[in-house]
């Protein structure tokens, strides 16, 4: 077992589960297929400071015979707590309009002898009461951040001058 949560808009990673191809922090929930309520899923919990959303998915031989369970975390970015669902799985409308607000920021893989009850809906992600991530307002990313958005005017700025020369000074 093992997962994969994006925290950054600068960090997306393509994942593909089975025939399906996904970009964490992008791709709506909607864009797999619904799960199957019958079977299991989807699991959300919504409490004061913490939720999660997960949904099971098994596509036999093109997902490697593995269970994929994709959604939401507070651990995760973007965040978009499922404020629909209130606690009832059966509430098939509360639940397909927040799948297609919703962007997956959280992929779990499972092997086939791991109890997903056990595990789902926080274990999708990391527990933020039990790990320590690094804090959106780190220096080095500031940094970073800084760097990305003046390089980006500075090429937004040239386009302009570039624009202006062409096509001489205005009367």
């Amino acid at each position: 077992m093992y997962s994969l949560t994006t925290r950054s808009r600068l960090f997306r990673p393509r994942v593909s589960i089975g025939p399906h191809r996904i970009t964490l922090g992008k791709t709506a929930l909607a864009a797999l297929p619904s799960p199957n309520v019958e079977d299991s899923g989807p699991w959300f919990e919504l409490g004061a400071r913490r939720f999660s959303y997960a949904e099971e998915h098994y596509f036999g031989n093109p997902g490697g015979y593995l269970r994929w369970v994709v959604g939401m975390s507070d651990a995760g970015s973007p965040l978009t707590p499922p404020v629909g669902c209130n606690g009832d799985a059966r509430a098939a409308e509360d639940v397909a309009a927040y799948r297609h607000a919703a962007r997956i920021n959280s992929v779990l893989v499972i092997g086939p002898a791991i109890d997903l009850e056990g595990v789902l809906p926080r274990g999708i992600a990391p527990d933020l009461d039990t790990v320590r991530l690094l804090e959106l307002r780190n220096p080095a990313r500031v940094a970073l951040t800084t760097r990305y958005y003046s390089a980006k005017t500075a090429v937004e700025r040239w386009k302009h001058r570039n624009r202006e020369f062409r096509e001489g000074p205005l009367p």
